[in-house]
């Protein structure tokens, strides 16, 4: 069944080789395909067991489809370069191309796979970052922390760019994008408002590519802002959405927040809520600011999760 959801192909991104032909007898067929568990069926394998029963261990969700070579790597030094969530992501990719090709529905199923810096001022120039769905970026003031993410996002937003429009400064990053298709997407900064974009070999104006990004900046609450207002803003969504997303949040077991809503005060629209950590029922506004920003992830990753298929919930959840 893995095989088969797998077209019998490969599903590392970067390979989808064949793992089936014929034989040079007429009679027979030969195969080189690896059923590999993501989680390991014995305790001390590659990745544990990740408190799964034996049943869900056994299961066609928990194995992945790959050609031999691609079977070692993902497990040497007990998997640590590709974790559980990463090779759930593969085998929803590889099964997404599948469905595409062979059904032609496309599926709006991706992420940015590796991100590399050529010219810039910053770094030196080579370096590759392979990325999973879930990232962290840590490191001390003045690391590069907020230039990368800013890189990143602009191949598909140009205005992340902005700070670093001058005249003697030059950039040029690629962006690996799986959706579930590999491209190649190269985006340089030649002068100030000056953009070029080329995905695989093409030349394009702007980048196509149906992506969303919430990027959470500092607070600040503009004059006469409610809190739906400023929520909308940050999230570069309609109004009416907040509502939707509320929800969301309400059915999400993992949230940190809960018990939301709005209610009218002196005509605006203000925010109560629970957070975990602090008394019942407290004003979005009375919040420090690191609990405000962890009501905004909250609403960011529930949009997120609005965005993605069912088969990648799960995927959020654990994540």
């Amino acid at each position: 069944m893995v095989a088969d959801r797998a077209g019998h192909q490969c599903s590392f991104p970067t390979c989808s080789n064949r793992t089936i032909s014929a034989e040079n007898s007429s009679s027979g067929s030969s195969s080189d395909g690896v059923a590999a568990h993501i989680y390991s069926a014995s305790p001390g394998g590659a990745r544990g067991q990740g408190g799964l029963t034996c049943e869900e261990l056994s299961s066609q969700e928990n194995c992945i489809w790959l050609c031999a070579s691609h079977a070692r790597l993902v497990d040497n030094n007990k998997g640590s370069s590709f974790p559980p969530e990463t090779l759930v992501s593969y085998k929803d990719l590889q099964e997404a191309r599948v469905i595409r090709e062979h059904q032609g529905l496309f599926s709006p199923f991706g992420w940015i796979h590796k991100f590399r810096v050529e010219t810039n001022p910053l770094f030196a120039r080579g370096q590759t970052i392979r990325l999973s769905k879930l990232n962290l970026f840590y490191g001390e003031n003045a690391t590069g922390k907020s230039a990368l993410t800013e890189w990143i996002l602009g191949a598909f937003e140009p205005e992340m760019f902005r700070r670093w429009q001058h005249p003697q400064v030059n950039i040029d990053v690629r962006v690996t994008f799986l959706n579930p298709q590999v491209h190649s997407i190269k985006t340089q900064v030649k002068s100030i408002g000056r953009y070029t974009f080329q995905i695989n070999r093409d030349q394009v104006p702007f980048v196509p590519v149906g992506i969303r990004i919430f990027r959470l900046s500092r607070l600040y609450h503009a004059d006469d802002e409610d809190d739906l207002s400023l929520l909308a803003r940050y999230l570069r969504l309609p109004p009416g959405s907040i509502h939707g997303l509320i929800e969301e949040i309400h059915n999400f077991p993992y949230a940190k927040i809960r018990n939301l809503r709005f209610q009218n005060v002196c005509e605006q629209s203000m925010l109560y809520l629970d957070l975990d950590g602090t008394v019942p029922d407290l004003p979005f506004r009375m919040l420090s600011g690191r609990e405000q920003e962890r009501v905004l992830i909250e609403f960011a990753t529930a949009a997120a999760r609005g965005s993605c298929l069912r088969s990648i919930r799960t995927n959020c959840a654990c994540a």
